[in-house]
């Protein structure tokens, strides 16, 4: 049985007529009866009953219909697609985090060019913004795919392709030392001056549900920029949300402590049903795969990406 089989199938089931099925499939009534004989034929049991002229379906034309349109609209959805790449129209809109460089992803823009020369008929329409913008246009579907940093938050519809996870640390300066060796917690920043990546309630989602639980009420403002954010938590402007990574650069005036119970995940995520699912997967697969091959490769030779920067 193929595909075209199956159409001449449903539509029979559909009008339960085989001449109006036939003129909805632009073919003779002669040789729809033939390719539906050949079915039953092939399939070794019967799809029809035709008593009186009048026509219905068995038990296995029944089931054969419920299970089969899943079958050819997904089909029509496998064909649009591959006509698009044939097209070269299959474009994917990606937002990047700010937040993500040059610290925590330097590896981005070698991972984009390789797609591209792997990938050439998907073309990918980059941008960069900041953190909570990517996830709100995640859930907007403004776009296809978002590269964020952020404390693990599922959320239904929405499919995270995590490339890296780090314990969550508070950086402070020499205002704040006596912090060092001491393990923090949401009490421990009540009223001090805080800033973070994104917000609280997308970015640090999980700790803000913490301090809802806690009625801890904390003073916290948005910095998207690594840069910015450091020179404030050097000059004890601020106190900071940061990312426990090993190879980060030792800058003078900032010491840091772990937060506890909170992690951060560093990674893609699209929406499950987006228009570009199928190229969506597919670049999110290559980045993941690729990324893993790029720390394999700084394991083994003790390098680190920020080397060049």
């Amino acid at each position: 049985m193929d595909i075209m089989q199956l159409r001449y199938f449903l539509t029979t089931a559909e009008t339960l007529n085989y001449t109006k099925a036939a003129e909805k499939l632009f073919l003779s009534r002669q040789a729809l009866r033939q390719a539906l004989s050949a079915m039953e034929k092939e399939l070794g049991l019967p799809l029809f009953i035709n008593q009186r002229n009048k026509l219905s379906l068995t038990g296995a034309g029944e089931y054969l219909k419920l299970a089969g349109q899943g079958t050819v609209d997904a089909f029509d959805e496998m064909m649009t697609g591959i006509q698009r790449f044939a097209k070269k129209e299959a474009a994917l809109k990606v937002a990047l985090s700010v937040s993500l460089f040059p610290f925590m992803l330097p590896e981005m823009d070698s991972l984009l060019r390789r797609f591209a020369r792997r990938y050439p008929a998907i073309r990918l329409e980059v941008s960069y913004i900041e953190n909570d913008e990517v996830l709100e246009a995640i859930e907007k579907g403004e776009i296809d795919c978002g590269g964020v940093v952020r404390m693990p938050n599922p959320q239904p519809g929405i499919v995270a392709e995590t490339l890296s996870r780090y314990q969550a640390i508070i950086s402070y300066g020499e205002k704040y030392r006596n912090w060092e060796g001491r393990v923090l917690n949401a009490e421990d920043l009540k009223g001090l001056p805080c800033i973070g990546m994104g917000s609280l309630q997308r970015t640090l989602r999980p700790f803000y549900e913490t301090c809802l639980e806690k009625g801890i009420a904390i003073d916290y403002e948005v910095v998207p920029r690594t840069i910015d954010a450091f020179y404030r938590i050097s000059h004890n402007e601020a106190i900071g949300f940061d990312i426990g990574k090993e190879d980060l650069p030792d800058l003078n005036g900032i010491y840091s402590s772990l937060l506890e119970g909170f992690l951060w995940e560093v990674g893609l995520i699209y929406r499950e049903n987006s228009p570009h699912s199928e190229e969506t997967r597919i670049f999110c697969r290559f980045i993941a795969e690729e990324y893993g091959h790029i720390k394999a490769e700084q394991q083994q030779s003790g390098r680190s990406p920020l080397s060049g920067l």
